[in-house]
């Protein structure tokens, strides 16, 4: 009895065979997954089974499935044989003997992507659909907290999704200083999210707010926002009304 799974995938939809097993093998995968045009990939993947158990969990294996024969996506045993456009390109991600998730590390391009029918293979038992679709990063976003007037305490927030989880997106920002947080999280369906935060001060009546991200592969793409503030003319007509106090009583 075979101990793969079969993955199949259109590159526009991907799908899972399973060869046996029905009610015995069950395998997870989001039924869509966005990628961002020249960054890494990973398409999540897991499964689990009550009978039926594979000689060895982590021996995953992705096919292209295509006319004529299985070409390989990817095989730690037999890397040589692997296709050329998937060749060093491809590894599993994940530790886990449960997870089957595909890491793609080469720089996604649409013209790989738009070539159908690409249909991978892996282990069990009914069929898993799911559609991939790639894009352009988009504009990260900026959300800005507090800063009403000149003084005060301001909390700037910017965030962006990427689906490269081992070589996170480097994000900066520029307009306030500061000290700064960096999140990065599981999203969903292959998507995670890094979150810059930044706590300052304002000193400026009005600025902009710029950030950046530089994903893998180099694509960077910049966001601005503006921020307006009050002076704070208070406090200064407090100072003013002290110095001319202490003045007359020297006088």
């Amino acid at each position: 009895m075979s101990n793969l799974v079969y993955f199949e995938a259109t590159f526009t939809s991907l799908y899972v065979v399973l060869l046996y097993g029905a009610l015995a093998w069950e395998v997870r995968m989001p039924k869509e997954i966005h990628g961002l045009k020249g960054s890494c990939l990973v398409i999540p993947c897991s499964f689990s089974y009550t009978a039926y158990p594979p000689a060895n969990p982590r021996r995953v294996v992705w096919y292209q499935w295509v006319s004529k024969g299985y070409p390989l996506v990817y095989d730690p045993w037999y890397p040589n044989n692997v296709i050329e456009k998937f060749k060093g390109n491809t590894d599993l991600y994940g530790n886990s003997s449960w997870d089957c998730s595909l890491n793609y590390t080469h720089g996604l391009t649409l013209k790989l992507l738009e070539r159908a029918p690409t249909h991978f293979m892996i282990v069990c038992c009914l069929i898993v659909t799911f559609l991939l679709f790639v894009a352009d990063p988009q504009f990260p976003s900026i959300n800005i907290y507090g800063g009403e007037r000149s003084g005060e305490t301001i909390t700037v927030v910017c965030s962006a999704f990427h689906t490269c989880p081992y070589s996170k997106p480097t994000i900066t920002l520029n307009g306030i200083e500061g000290s700064d947080q960096i999140d990065n999280e599981h999203f969903k369906d292959g998507l995670w999210k890094i979150t810059l935060t930044r706590t300052g001060v304002v000193k400026a009546e009005s600025s902009t707010i710029e950030c950046s991200v530089t994903y893998h592969g180099g694509i960077t793409v910049t966001a601005t926002k503006d921020k307006n503030a009050q002076c704070n003319t208070i406090k200064w007509k407090q100072t003013t009304t002290q110095w001319s106090q202490a003045a007359t009583q020297r006088n």
